[in-house]
């Protein structure tokens, strides 16, 4: 930095001056040469930034900025990130074990019955309660042909009681008439018909064969029809020869299933329609299987309102033909004295 030389011999002259007027008397006449001074002063240092400094932020310069506008100044504004919405996790409920094919032949018509008490509440959670509905009763309900002597399937014979046995009838049977080893009485828990053997029998339902069973005192077979794979219902045709179906078969309404079985020399039977529906007995003890009770449904409660009118029918040709009153007049429905019969085994 320099000091201007004009300025300091003013200054030094008005010092000389100063002094010589009180050293010297007025009348003396000083002289001098004014010799120009020059100062010189060292630049101030170069300002240094700490390591701890942190640079003003651009947006910040900008608003001490002279010039900064407002688009300069959105310019710079960084936007807040967009927010992403996460889904909450979805729980799937772990699903129920997936049943298993048709069980083998035998009594038991389901796997949950196979079961022991302890898994009763989760067999119960995957049985189907669904009652079936039969589209026929085995056997051909027509009307009575009185020059033939026939009605459909059935066949009017003079010497018979009964050509039709109706649910809830109570048969009394004698050791050497059944091939009991003893005489005694039963509740007809089926729809039972006195059939000629030619007669086909037709699958009451659409559903799975789960059970063939050979019955050798009788020389013919049972079977079990599901309408669904665990079904607690069965429709059962009983006392059947030439069975068409095995074990798996699929088989649809009126399908021939084999032909009427009548027994063999010391067993007459007839063949019958059963709806059984099985029971879990819950207060059955740990070690029982969970298969101590059935019951026997009436077979009127599962069909239209047709069949049910031609059951009425064939029981009044019936009575017509023999020309007196054959079935009791008090039943619950066309067939049936009571509407279900309990098992228990």
């Amino acid at each position: 930095m320099r000091i201007s030389t004009t300025l300091l011999a003013a200054l030094f002259a008005f010092f000389i001056v100063a002094c010589s007027s009180e050293l010297l008397p007025v009348s003396q006449t000083v002289t001098s040469t004014l010799v120009p001074v020059v100062v010189e002063m060292s630049p101030l240092p170069e300002p240094t930034l700490s390591p701890n400094f942190t640079a003003v932020p651009t947006t910040m310069a900008l608003l001490l900025s002279p010039t900064a506008t407002s688009t300069s100044l959105l310019a710079t504004v960084t936007p807040l990130p967009t927010s992403t919405t996460v889904p909450l996790p979805t729980t799937i409920p772990s699903p129920l074990p997936t049943p298993g094919p048709p069980p083998t032949p035998g009594w038991v018509q389901s796997e949950c019955y196979q079961m022991r008490i302890d898994r009763v509440a989760a067999c119960k959670a995957y049985r189907d309660h669904t009652p079936p509905v039969l589209e026929n009763l085995m056997v051909d309900f027509g009307p009575w042909d009185r020059t033939a002597n026939t009605a459909g399937a059935f066949k009017f014979v003079a010497g018979k009681e009964r050509i039709f046995f109706e649910f809830g009838y109570v048969i009394n049977f004698t050791a050497s008439a059944s091939g009991a080893s003893q005489a005694g009485s039963k509740v007809n828990g089926t729809f039972t018909y006195d059939l000629s053997p030619e007669v086909n029998i037709l699958a009451p339902v659409t559903g799975i064969i789960t059970e063939v069973v050979y019955k050798s005192d009788s020389d013919d077979y049972e079977l079990a029809i599901l309408t669904s794979p665990h079904s607690d219902w069965s429709v059962r045709p009983d006392h059947i020869k030439g069975i068409t179906v095995k074990v798996g078969d699929k088989v649809t309404a009126g399908q021939v299933i084999g032909k009427a079985s009548t027994g063999k020399p010391g067993y007459s039977v007839m063949p019958e329609v059963q709806i059984n529906e099985e029971i879990a007995d819950e207060n059955s003890t740990f070690e029982h299987r969970v298969r101590s009770k059935n019951r026997v449904h009436c077979p009127a409660t599962f069909v239209s309102a047709d069949l049910r009118a031609k059951v009425e029918r064939l029981m009044k040709d019936w009575e017509a033909f023999k020309g007196k009153a054959v079935y009791p007049q008090n039943m619950v429905l066309p067939g049936c004295t009571k509407l279900y019969e309990d098992i228990y085994g």
